[in-house]
């Protein structure tokens, strides 16, 4: 099929768009450099969808040949159709928003909408490192303020009958544990993301005497997970404990995945990874805890490739393809 797809990557501070052209296999190419459009997303829904528009008019001018497909990762929940079904932090009034059916009508071509950790997912199942290895299997987890997930099974992602499939973040590790706001306690992003990370230390703290242990308790550190991570790269024993508790249960949810999903790769992105492949090797020390030694030995783990250029890149070789529906799994193969 000849032709480009547009893919749009609704961000915290920005929204991100690439152009794709390809066919439908694992083949593709990315138009030159992934766009960012700065914007405030707690001005509400209206703002949000005039610069989507925006960018999709200027990163498809002069491109040649036509626009066929436009793909967008959105914060929140979505529905089949591409309807926002809950509500995305910092965006009032996204929820409901017909985005896909709007899109539809301006443009006169096919959308896909997702939510933005799937197609996160996709773009560095289709085109992160060592993408052929990932097979057709690929479990990524963002480590950030919170912890997003998503699942690329049989070449294509899975959502789930009500669209939660991929919350990583909201695996309980901790039975009775730290409340979250998804209204569980005990879930990983309460232990293992950067604010998770930042709450260990405060709470380990007097359990210690060290450098980091001694800021907090004077006021002078945060602390952050950059301020726990570059403490732990000086010898810090405070943070080497907050980071072994995090690695801990980042093992303990991984140990579930490979258990249930058994994929082929485990990508690991977001800006916790900022601290290197320290983190990488602080999972693998308590995974052989959580994963039965068969499906260990070919489990792989690896850092992000793409950063984040991953969900706009990812929303449009996902907008393309009979290959790249979403994934619901029909019931009869349960029967």
């Amino acid at each position: 099929m000849k032709g480009y797809s547009i893919g749009i990557d609704i961000g915290g501070t920005s929204i991100k768009a690439a152009a794709f052209f390809g066919n439908a296999d694992r083949d593709g190419l990315i138009s030159g450099e992934i766009r960012r459009y700065p914007t405030r997303t707690a001005d509400g829904a209206a703002p949000v969808r005039e610069i989507i528009e925006r960018a999709i008019d200027e990163i498809s001018r002069g491109l040649p040949g036509r626009m066929i497909a436009i793909g967008v990762g959105t914060p929140g929940l979505v529905d089949r159709e591409g309807n926002l079904i809950g509500a995305a932090v910092n965006i009032p009034g996204w929820d409901g928003l017909p985005l896909s059916r709007a899109l539809e009508e301006r443009w006169r071509v096919p959308v896909s909408v997702a939510n933005d950790a799937n197609m996160t997912a996709y773009g560095e199942w289709r085109f992160g490192a060592e993408t052929g290895s990932a097979g057709d299997s690929l479990v990524c987890i963002s480590l950030g303020t919170g912890i997003g997930g998503g699942v690329v099974l049989d070449g294509r992602i899975l959502v789930g009958a009500g669209g939660m499939a991929g919350e990583i973040g909201h695996v309980v590790v901790e039975e009775g544990g730290r409340p979250c706001n998804c209204g569980l306690s005990g879930c990983l992003e309460r232990y293992s993301s950067a604010t998770g990370i930042a709450v260990s230390a405060v709470r380990m703290a007097p359990d210690f005497d060290s450098p980091l242990s001694r800021e907090i308790a004077a006021g002078t550190a945060g602390p952050t997970a950059k301020q726990v991570y570059r403490a732990l790269s000086a010898g810090d024993s405070l943070a080497a404990a907050v980071h072994r508790d995090s690695s801990r249960h980042l093992a303990k949810a991984i140990g579930v995945l490979a258990q249930t999903v058994n994929p082929k790769v485990i990508v690991l992105g977001g800006g916790v990874l900022e601290a290197g492949d320290i983190i990488i090797e602080g999972i693998r020390e308590f995974l052989p805890r959580f994963v039965m030694p068969m499906s260990l030995e070919r489990l792989n783990i690896r850092r992000a490739a793409l950063g984040e250029s991953a969900g706009g890149w990812g929303a449009a070789a996902h907008a393309r393809g009979k290959n790249t529906e979403l994934y619901f799994p029909p019931p009869h193969q349960y029967t």
